[in-house]
């Protein structure tokens, strides 16, 4: 491998305290274990030399560009700006995207660009991404021609800042290129919004304009920041989506015994949503269904009562029509979309709250909010459904009418099975105070 030491420190912030024999010994332990990004593969070294007349033989030229991103380090990204095309002489807002998936972070930076587009008809909205991925952007109607591509460089995504030069810049949570260029940019034209938690900028010399918890901003001191949860814009087509047939589920097992308390989670199957915790638990309650939305990975299929819906557009009518308590699995979540979804649809809802940083402990939503006050694990978990889960709801409003009630009593269950409803559209329906930020900024 082409192993430069400088590039590697660099590209790894977690490694700028190791002494270089450290540095390399880690290289050669650790490097393909843990997936590093060991080399710069966009570094021309000789382009960069013949632009900033320095020694090829020099062995810290890495050092010396790292220190100063806004140099040019190689004729691709050079062509690549200089054949841009769609600059106009309207005013340009960018917003940057830290990730290239599709997490909550990403949603609520979609949902933003749409609202903005909308809002300021004589301004050019673009959306800076990694890469142009049409399957996710084709679904909030994202077209390619408001999209800019940056490829994880700070380079590349300074010299788009430079070229169009905007009056507002966005950074949606950080990275590793978004860290480079915030030095260039004056405070006035832009804002951080953090979705993520305090540990991933306590080593940035930046702090967030905007987090997403009080959780998380209460470790900033003197007030350094301003907290902005999600939000929902789609609040009326996810009730509407709940409400959709559901085919048959089942696994190689068999069909979904309706009869069983159904505890379902969604996301990613990963170690921070905690997915072994889930197949530990589900082996101990064999008297309960299990379902887990999202992701395509196979490692649910070898468990009897454990059921897998893969990828779908349309998680809400699971919720609402299946799942009797929605677990919060997760290691740790900031303020995570699938909560505030579950809170919409009224339903039963079951977090531990050292591991949700936003808590929902709202008297309105009490009925259907409940917070476990230790760790999630397996001790824990066992404790929470001995203390929250009692019966299985009723989810469908035929079953409700069955059941010989009066019409008051009708009334009174509208009125309740309303409150999540109420709690989302005036507590997370707009994004006001990044919305306000921008208006003054724009002003």
């Amino acid at each position: 491998m082409d192993f430069d030491k400088y590039q590697y420190r660099e590209l790894n912030p977690d490694l700028q305290n190791l002494k270089d024999e450290e540095l390399i010994k880690h290289f050669e332990e650790y490097n393909i274990k843990e997936d590093r990004i060991y080399k710069d593969i966009y570094f021309d070294r000789a382009y960069f030399c013949e632009q900033n007349n320095y020694d090829i033989y020099d062995d810290e030229l890495y050092l010396k560009y790292s220190k100063d991103i806004r140099q040019s380090k190689n004729n691709i990204f050079k062509e690549y700006i200089n054949n841009l095309d769609n600059k106009t002489n309207k005013s340009v807002i960018l917003l940057v995207n830290h990730d290239d998936n599709l997490y909550g972070a990403s949603n609520y930076l979609y949902n933003l660009f749409n609202i903005l587009k909308e809002k300021y008809i004589n301004i050019d909205i673009y959306l800076c991404e990694i890469k142009y991925n049409p399957i996710i952007l084709s679904k909030y109607g994202i077209e390619f021609k408001n999209v800019l591509e940056y490829k994880s460089d700070p380079t590349l995504l300074y010299m788009l800042y430079d070229y169009y030069n905007p009056v507002l810049i966005y950074l949606n949570s950080i990275n590793y290129a978004i860290t480079k260029i915030i030095d260039y940019i004056p405070q006035n034209k832009r804002i951080l919004h953090s979705h993520e938690t305090y540990e991933n900028y306590s080593l940035s010399k930046t702090h967030p304009d905007y987090v997403v918890s009080d959780k998380i901003a209460e470790k900033y001191e003197n007030n350094q920041v301003k907290i902005q949860p999600p939000f929902l814009t789609n609040i009326e087509n996810i009730i509407s989506k709940s409400n959709e047939n559901i085919q048959v589920i089942s696994n190689k097992y068999g069909i979904l015994n309706s009869k069983n308390i159904t505890i379902g989670m969604c996301g990613q199957i990963s170690n921070r949503k905690n997915y072994l915790l889930f197949i530990e638990v589900s082996k101990l309650y064999k008297n309960f269904n299990f379902i887990w939305i999202g992701d395509t990975s196979d490692v649910f299929d070898d468990y009897e009562n454990i059921y897998h819906i893969t990828n779908t557009e349309n998680p809400y009518k699971y919720y609402k029509q299946i799942i009797d308590y929605f677990v919060l699995f997760s290691i740790i979540d900031p303020c995570p979309y699938v909560i505030l979804e579950n809170i919409l649809l009224n339903n039963n809802i079951i977090v531990f709250e050292p591991n949700i940083l936003y808590n929902h402990n709202h008297k309105t939503i009490s009925r259907i909010y409940n917070i476990y006050p230790y760790e999630i694990n397996v001790f824990n978990f066992n404790m929470a459904i001995k203390r929250f889960v009692k019966k299985k709801k009723i989810h469908s409003c035929k079953n409700i009418f069955k059941n010989k009630r009066t019409h008051k009593n009708t009334i009174i269950h509208n009125i309740s099975n309303n409150i999540g409803e109420l709690y989302i559209k005036k507590y997370f329906s707009y994004p006001n105070e990044v919305i306000v930020k921008i208006n003054s900024m724009l002003k």
